[in-house]
């Protein structure tokens, strides 16, 4: 098997170099531009085009991938690959930085917006939703617990309780 990693030129000016990334899934030239894929797709983009244009990586995220479309649903699609219609390698994180950005903020669930106003009274506020459209309590915490082990989440679809611990993680990627 070639080396995962091989530089194929140093600049003479700096530290710069260029290099190849072999993976199962294909081989990455560096540097390379990396979109964002969240939830295994990247947004307003036909998958069929991502090798024409040159997009050789992308980045998912292990935490919205779990909570939305979930571990079943990938797993009965065959994968992240297949859900996703991508062709391209695919990196994932820990899940890790949901901890500190879902930590303080209890109301990350979508607001409906002007155009739902005439659904409410005059002078009423606004049922917290979820994106699933259902009404949520905007007190409950996404991060319920933060211990040695892990992280349990509480999913903004559905309530339910997701623990993250390192080897779980590494399941769930």
């Amino acid at each position: 098997m070639a080396p995962f990693f091989k530089v194929t030129h140093h600049s003479t000016k700096s530290k710069a170099r260029t290099g190849t990334i072999s993976t199962d899934h294909g081989v990455i030239s560096t540097p390379a531009f990396v979109p964002v894929g969240t939830k295994a797709t990247i947004k307003a983009f036909d998958p069929r085009f991502i090798q024409e244009v040159g997009i050789q990586l992308a980045f998912v995220n292990t935490y919205h991938l779990v909570t939305h479309p979930g571990v079943e649903v990938l797993e009965k699609a065959g994968g992240a690959h297949e859900y996703g219609k991508l062709t391209i390698p695919l990196m994932s994180d820990s899940g890790g930085f949901q901890v500190f950005s879902l930590a303080g903020n209890k109301r990350m669930a979508k607001v409906r917006g002007d155009d739902q106003q005439a659904r409410f009274a005059p002078g009423t506020k606004p049922t917290m939703m979820n994106p699933a459209g259902l009404p949520m309590n905007e007190n409950e915490a996404l991060v319920v617990k933060i211990s040695e082990d892990g992280v349990v989440f509480r999913s903004l679809y559905d309530g339910s309780l997701i623990e993250f611990t390192p080897e779980k993680s590494m399941d769930y990627q």
